[in-house]
């Protein structure tokens, strides 16, 4: 198996919008992945990429595409000598520069060229010219405090929700989300739809599994039953129905699975 992975920090200033960035490499793969909570917008540097789930299958994605909010297992298929650059934003950062539909886009990968702003088109070009990742970094780096910036980027109350619920790993009734938020349960859902691409609920349950998987990663050593219980799960059938939908195998396969990105977008 033949692919590159390498992950970048984010400067402080972007840490609250920008969670890291990364290239990939590979060559006629297939690479298992997963939710993450995320959102995706990535730049074709060579070949292209295709994406597959249970509900779509995109074409070559070669340009710049957008991973959007997934609920389900997915698998990403690299044509030959394919290289991509990837920003890996938080949800509230996503929606601060690229306002796109995100309530028609969950579970979804897009060719976004004709969708947006003039700035991401050119900033693309730009990165062919970049002589090392290093000055790769810095011109990705310039170009979104510019974006955010031209946005008048600031944290709103339903952004510090959503970055406490990451806080307390996803452990946070609808009900009392609503609560924090002085709206109904309805008006959360739209809000959470619209600006984060998936529901309240949905959310909670992919940051749970993911902290129970980190949790293992990290400390392997107590198993995945210490994993569950210190990510908020005091149900074991209903953390394999979780890892049933959001992998599509059972735990030890999933754990010993070198064609997984889980590894590498979850450990810090």
């Amino acid at each position: 198996m033949s692919f590159y992975l390498r992950k970048y920090p984010v400067a402080p200033a972007l840490r609250p919008y920008v969670k890291f960035y990364y290239i990939l490499e590979g060559s006629a793969i297939w690479l298992d992945n997963h939710p993450q909570g995320s959102l995706d917008l990535v730049f074709g540097l060579d070949g292209g990429l295709k994406f597959h789930s249970e509900t779509h299958q995109t074409g070559v994605l070669s340009r710049i595409a957008i991973v959007a909010q997934q609920e389900r297992a997915f698998k990403i298929e690299f044509t030959p000598q394919t290289k991509i650059f990837g920003i890996n934003f938080k949800p509230e950062g996503f929606y601060k520069i690229l306002r796109l539909p995100l309530s028609e886009m969950i579970n979804l990968s897009w060719d976004v060229n004709g969708l947006l702003p003039k700035s991401f088109l050119e900033f693309h070009e730009q990165i062919y010219t970049s002589h090392s990742e290093v000055e790769l970094i810095r011109r990705v780096e310039d170009f979104l405090m510019r974006e955010f910036f031209r946005v008048n980027a600031q944290l709103e109350p339903v952004d510090k929700l959503i970055n406490h619920l990451r806080q307390v790993n996803g452990n946070l009734r609808v009900g009392e989300m609503a609560d924090k938020m002085f709206v109904s349960r309805r008006t959360l859902h739209r809000l959470f739809v619209d600006r984060f691409g998936i529901s309240p609920k949905a959310y909670t349950r992919v940051i749970r599994f993911q902290s129970a998987v980190r949790s293992f990663y990290q400390h392997s050593y107590l198993g995945l039953s210490a994993a569950l219980h210190n990510s908020g799960y005091y149900d074991q059938n209903h953390f394999i129905k979780d890892f049933k939908q959001f992998t599509g195998k059972t735990p030890s396969a999933f754990l010993g699975d070198e064609r997984s990105l889980s590894d590498f977008f979850l450990k810090e």
